[in-house]
């Protein structure tokens, strides 16, 4: 039973739920068309257009078609990736909402349709080519009626032919996209046949070309990125990354609940906190519990590209399964390289690396041919979950809009991806440098500054909306940037880092993403250590002989801090750090974390001194 069109037929569509209901009653099959809803749109233009009577009667729907505006507004969602979301959640067993010329998306949960997850789908490109002919109608009027009955034929035909198993939803899909843009080329979408069959044997030849495009769209995108951690820079920035360019994303993880929901889903949504907010949908996504080490060796011997996004403790811990993984792929398929994306906060990643993995790889492997070692520069911020928006979705995940995967060009075995959102970069080292020196040496500044001189506030945005908070962060991270510059010279501009420096405090003030002077000052004993975001600067500095007094003004404030968590809790290292800062003293711990030297000491005393406070 197909329902087209109802909301022009008023009666039809306040009785849609009833006559869903009978028609499950009589054992139909039922395929649901919408179209704009002009008369609840005038009446309460504000509110989500109603469908059915209750949210339990979208199961009813066993085949929902719709576009995306119409997405939109029946679900009351933002935007039609969100819009799908709903209504998978809403239990819709198979849906399709088209985006005109963009990508469409689709998705079915398998009880009547060939399961499918949430996925999307690319329209007709000979349909696109063949309208840039000259002479192409290109009318789009009956686009859509041409594209539901390309769906519904289908649907009938492999019941009626293929009853032993379930209809096939790409079957499904490509005569409906095949149908839909064949009337692209006509007024009105109507074609006058000349015989019986002309029209569909037109259609099926632009459903054979679209059923190669895909073909070779899945083959492409069979392109796997395997990541370790599926925290919040890998669900917010790698994946989204990756994801957007067609690979597919398996994440490895300790997390049973979070690897349990990926694999249940295959999408998650990440929320973009800007002024306004939107929301972006990752599909094609799923995960591999890091205790299940056979299946993360296979995952690693059959990966297009690996990335590792745990921090530093956790990386350690899996070194050894990467090597497993690496001889794996070697004994698989021999001299293919793997190349690895190090996104981690850490100096000499790559070293770091390759030296941990000689300690698993025997003599023989030819690490420095088959391994890519890729630094990167992760500047995206991603704010704390709170617990309470996490309890609603384990795998949503807040972030900023800034999406630039900044890598090593040179770190690469194989040719750079091609993808949105990746820059390749070169020297990385001061690239490196730049987001250490810069960004968060500031970011770490403005939550030190603020909490010792205003320890109510919660925000980064508030610290900063103090114009003393602003300006001393400014002026910290001018400082450290004329280290930066003199420390790779020709690299950057100081008129480059001064934009860089704006830009960044600007998003640190971005009320919308509430990032919490908590998180950004918290883990001392990371950050304040010899390669982080003060001492870093602070030790280069004094090599090249020149100011660092703002710099040593941040750690002072650095060693003061004692932020809390929402439930009041201290970062577990920053209660240790303060511990044995009251047994051994200030110095002591700077000078073993830091390793400052005696000039760094000096300063450091001086520093300390003019704040009223001893450095000892």
């Amino acid at each position: 039973v197909c329902f087209g069109g109802t909301a022009l037929t008023p009666r039809i569509h306040d009785s849609l739920s009833e006559l869903l209901h009978r028609a499950k009653a009589a054992g139909c099959l039922t395929v649901v068309n919408t179209v704009y809803d002009f008369r609840n749109e005038k009446s309460n233009p504000d509110r989500p257009w109603p469908l059915v009577d209750q949210k339990e009667d979208f199961g009813l729907i066993d085949l929902l078609l719709m576009d995306g505006e119409e997405a939109v507004r029946i679900s009351g969602c933002r935007n039609p990736d969100a819009a799908a979301v709903f209504f998978v959640e809403q239990g819709v067993p198979a849906f399709m909402i088209t985006n005109g010329p963009e990508e469409m998306l689709a998705y079915s949960g398998g009880s009547l349709i060939e399961k499918k997850p949430l996925s999307r789908l690319p329209v007709s490109s000979k349909v696109a080519s063949d309208l840039q002919k000259e002479g192409a109608c290109g009318d789009t009027t009956g686009c859509g009626d041409n594209f539901a009955g390309g769906a519904i034929a289908s649907l009938a035909r492999q019941l009626q032919q293929e009853r032993h198993r379930k209809p096939g939803f790409d079957e499904i899909i490509s005569w409906a996209v095949a149908s839909g843009g064949f009337a692209c080329f006509y007024l009105g979408g109507t074609y006058y046949e000349k015989k019986a069959g002309e029209k569909r044997s037109r259609v099926e030849s632009y459903k054979q070309d679209y059923d190669r495009q895909i073909s070779r769209s899945t083959d492409s995108s069979r392109k796997k990125l395997v990541l370790f951690g599926a925290g919040k820079i890998g669900r917010s920035f790698i994946a989204s990354v990756f994801s957007k360019g067609g690979y597919e994303v398996v994440f490895v993880d300790i997390d049973k609940a979070v690897i349990d929901a990926l694999n249940q889903r295959g999408n998650y949504r990440v929320i973009i906190k800007e002024q306004q907010e939107t929301e972006i949908l990752i599909t094609g996504v799923r995960g591999v519990l890091v205790g299940d080490e056979e299946q993360v060796v296979s995952e690693i011997a059959g990966a297009s590209i690996m990335a590792v996004s745990v921090g530093i403790r956790g990386l350690a811990a899996s070194i050894p399964l990467i090597a497993r993984g690496l001889l794996a792929r070697y004994r698989q398929d021999g001299n293919r390289p793997l190349d690895i994306i190090i996104a981690e906060n850490i100096r000499n990643g790559a070293g770091y690396i390759r030296g941990e993995l000689t300690k698993y790889l025997p003599g023989w492997y030819p690490a420095d041919e088959l391994v890519g070692l890729v630094e990167t520069s992760i500047g995206k911020m991603v704010p704390i979950m709170p617990e309470k928006e996490r309890e609603q979705d384990i795998l949503q995940v807040f972030a900023e809009a800034y999406c630039t995967l900044i890598v090593d060009r040179e770190g690469f075995k194989n040719p750079v991806p091609e993808i949105e959102g990746l820059a390749p970069a070169s020297p990385m080292k001061a690239w490196v440098d730049r987001k250490l020196f810069i960004h968060n040496l500031g970011h770490a500044g403005a939550a030190y500054y603020g909490y010792y001189h205003f320890p109510e506030l919660i925000y980064i945005y508030e610290v900063l909306d103090h114009q003393d908070a602003k300006a001393f962060t400014r002026k910290l991270m001018m400082q450290s940037a004329m280290i930066l510059r003199a420390l790779y010279p020709g690299v950057f501009t100081m008129e480059q880092l001064e934009d860089h420096i704006d830009d960044l405090i600007r998003r640190f003030r971005n009320r919308a993403l509430g990032d919490t002077v908590y998180r950004v000052g918290c883990d001392l004993q990371r950050k304040l250590s010899k390669e982080d975001r003060i001492m870093a600067p602070f030790r280069a500095g004094l090599a090249l002989h020149m100011p660092v007094d703002l710099i040593a003004q941040a750690l002072f404030y650095g060693t003061r801090f004692k932020g809390k968590d929402e439930s009041g809790n201290h970062f577990p290292g920053d209660a240790e750090f303060h511990q044995m800062v009251g047994q051994e003293g200030v110095k002591a711990v700077i000078t073993r974390m830091g390793e400052p030297g005696q000039a760094g000491i000096e300063i450091l005393a001086e520093q300390f001194a003019g704040m009223g406070a001893s450095f000892a």
